[in-house]
């Protein structure tokens, strides 16, 4: 193959990982924010505010673009 196509391929994979990172991101904060809901219903929104899933999902991706990069 050539490294035009290679390279497309990597960089669909790539795109095709970090969508998988964020969707298992926000299906974990969902079952936290349950949990959470159901062991302690007037703290959840509390902690759940304190607690970004998003960011640690995006801190993810990062990584994983990093590591493609290099």
């Amino acid at each position: 193959m050539s490294d035009a196509i290679l390279d497309a391929l990597r960089a669909a994979v790539r795109v095709e990982a970090e969508k998988i990172v964020a969707d298992e991101a926000n299906e974990a904060a969902k079952r936290i924010h349950d949990r959470m809901r159901l062991l302690a219903p007037h703290f959840a929104m509390s902690i759940m505010n304190h607690y970004d899933v998003a960011r640690d999902a995006e801190r993810v991706i990062i990584t994983v673009r990093q590591g493609n990069a290099e």
